[in-house]
């Protein structure tokens, strides 16, 4: 894939600020499929336990995300919300973690 000139040299200045932020990979997972993902967003959801038992309610796994605490990485999107609209979030995670 080519990049504008301007966004690569954005991102060349933020992952040499930012050191702790892999670069490996970042431009080749343009060319990969998106992954899905949801947030569990802890002012409703409390405890681990709650957060697995939703999972299985949605028939996935644990797959967390590493850097996105209460995120994890999911097949599918639900169709319909099983909790109060705040209770989690659709996040597509593209370029990030793994």
């Amino acid at each position: 894939m080519k990049f504008p000139e301007e966004f690569l040299n954005e991102m060349n200045d933020f992952f040499s600020r930012y050191k702790y932020v892999p670069q490996e990979g970042f431009y080749e997972s343009f060319e990969k499929e998106p992954l899905k993902g949801i947030r569990f967003s802890r002012t409703k959801i409390n405890s681990a336990d709650e957060e697995k038992a939703l999972l299985k309610d949605l028939g996935e796994g644990e797959n967390p995300v590493s850097w996105c605490s209460g995120g994890y990485y999911i097949n599918n999107l639900p169709r319909r919300r099983l909790l109060s609209p705040g209770a989690f979030r659709d996040a597509s995670c593209t370029g990030h973690g793994g």
